[in-house]
């Protein structure tokens, strides 16, 4: 099979070959899709941000943003994600609804200079320090369905069949042992090869899979810009993204017919735990030809993450005979590995009406084809031989390369003023990072609406944005090759998620 097609069923789905790495490209795809949260006032109108600036989420989209700035400010945004996701997996549709506290920015501002003075040169210095919220993992989803043509206890037989020995022996910490330690599969003596209980297709299954997910990530940003003469602003911003995923699986299959003597059901449950620190760096710039009309790029150095996992397996299984509830687990494992998220670049224009608002909108490019993985030889010795690790380094980034793609991400929005009382709405448009399978979607859609009360030393913003897109994932794989080829159900649906931001700000 060619590597792009078993990619595509990789560690997102229920379970990943035995023996095989936690980390492939849906790992990088996580830390690489970010959509600007930070305060409500951005959030508000799209997230438009690369322009505007004057507001702390601007220092992860264009740190030139921070030359906006008159006077210090700080905030601090609250915020309550929640949604629901709907997936369909043979014809039986299930829904499942999530929600979550965050805190969605907290930040200063400060400024230093002649700010406003006649005269050309530098009118002053900004300098900001403070978290952004770059991405939310929080979600729960489920699905159910009958099965008559497989069973995900298959995945044990395969992998103990790709790995036994002239013995009949299997890798102690292997996925194949695990099954047959649970007595989910039996050994045929005879023919040196492993089976499941659950046969191959002879009796309807129902197969239910629960995933909790949480976490996101937090990005400590500093930063230091300038204004030159009212019109060209520049800056930088120093980015250390905080990283901590959570992830609970279990995937269950009964027999509901009673039509297999030696099975009743079982259930794989998968822990992981992942949590990291990254460093980039952002650089840019806004101009502003007339009081009407803004100018903004800005181009983002990959992310590289310093990341630890930790992963818990286990099987429960009752095959009605003499081993009911037996239960086998495999001994926890840890890892240390890097990834590079790919650059970013971000061109940007805003118009003001007068002091009435302004429109803007911005575009980026994100190349998430060149995201890289790179494995820790020196410390996974002892889960790992290095030639493995070299292996399965490659097959991770080759995978990346075959199934991912540059997408582009647009966001519009405006800001109307009523004296002291600010209207906002706001779109955005992510493209699917996706090459090959459309089980994703083509896109992520966002709405945002918000209103903000500004008085002389203090401010206070709420906003909103609901997120739509199509999800769906391959419940598990069974890779016979041949005539047969992969063997992969599917699970469809549409996940929308909303989150509400309030934020509170003084100046100074």
């Amino acid at each position: 099979m060619k590597i792009k097609h078993f990619a595509l069923l990789a560690l997102l789905l229920a379970a990943p070959a035995a023996g095989a790495l936690a980390q492939d490209y849906n790992d990088a795809l996580r830390l690489s899709m970010l959509m600007p949260q930070g305060t409500a006032r951005s959030i508000g109108f799209g997230s438009a941000l690369g322009s505007v600036g004057g507001d702390f989420s601007a220092l992860s989209v264009n740190p030139a943003g921070i030359g906006i700035y008159r006077r210090g400010e700080f905030s601090f945004s609250p915020s309550f994600h929640f949604g629901d996701n709907d997936l369909t997996y043979f014809g039986n549709k299930s829904t499942d609804n999530f929600a979550a506290f965050n805190i969605s920015n907290v930040g200063v501002v400060s400024v230093a200079g002649p700010r406003g003075n006649e005269g050309n040169g530098w009118r002053g210095w900004g300098f900001g320090i403070g978290l952004n919220r770059l991405a939310d993992f929080n979600r729960s989803y489920s699905y159910t369905g009958r099965n008559d043509s497989n069973a995900f206890s298959e995945t044990f037989a395969l992998d103990a069949n790709s790995q036994i020995r002239a013995n009949g022996s299997l890798p102690e910490q292997s996925l194949g042992n695990l099954g047959y330690q649970a007595y989910l599969l039996d050994y045929d003596s005879l023919n040196n090869n492993y089976y499941p209980l659950t046969g191959y297709g002879i009796a309807p299954l129902q197969q239910t899979k629960t995933v909790q997910e949480r976490g996101g990530i937090n990005e400590l940003a500093l930063t230091a810009g300038g204004n030159y003469n009212e019109r060209i602003m520049v800056g930088a911003t120093l980015g250390l993204p905080i990283v901590r995923y959570r992830r609970e699986m279990t995937f269950r299959e009964t027999d509901i017919t009673n039509a297999l003597p030696d099975f009743q059901e079982a259930a794989y449950t998968q822990s992981l735990a992942t949590n990291g620190i990254g460093v980039n760096l952002k650089l840019g710039v806004i101009v502003k030809p007339s009081n009407a009309f803004r100018l903004g790029a800005a181009i983002h150095t990959p992310t590289w993450y310093s990341l630890h996992d930790r992963e818990d397996i286990s099987l429960f299984a009752n095959t009605e005979g003499n081993h009911t509830n037996e239960r086998a687990s495999l001994q926890t494992r840890e890892f240390d590995y890097s990834i590079r998220t790919p650059w970013r670049a971000v061109v940007s224009a805003t118009g003001f009406l007068g002091s009435y608002g302004f429109l803007s909108a911005d575009y980026e490019y994100v190349d998430y084809s060149s995201a890289r993985i790179t494995l820790n030889t020196a410390g996974n010795q002892s889960l790992y031989a290095a030639s493995d690790l070299a292996v399965q380094q490659q097959q991770a980034n080759d995978s990346l390369q075959a199934n991912l793609k540059g997408a582009s991400n647009f966001r519009i929005g405006g800001e109307a003023r009523l004296d002291m009382l600010y209207l906002r709405a706001g779109l955005g448009f992510y493209g699917s990072p996706y090459k090959h399978s459309s089980l994703f979607g083509e896109g992520t859609a966002t709405y945002h609406a918000g209103v903000g009360y500004r008085g002389k030393n203090a401010f206070i913003d709420l906003g909103y944005v609901n997120t739509q897109r199509k999800t769906g994932e391959y419940a598990y794989q069974l890779p016979y090759g041949g005539t047969i080829g992969t063997i992969a159900p599917e699970a469809r649906g549409n996940l929308s998620t909303n989150n509400i931001v309030l934020t509170f700000g003084t100046k100074f």
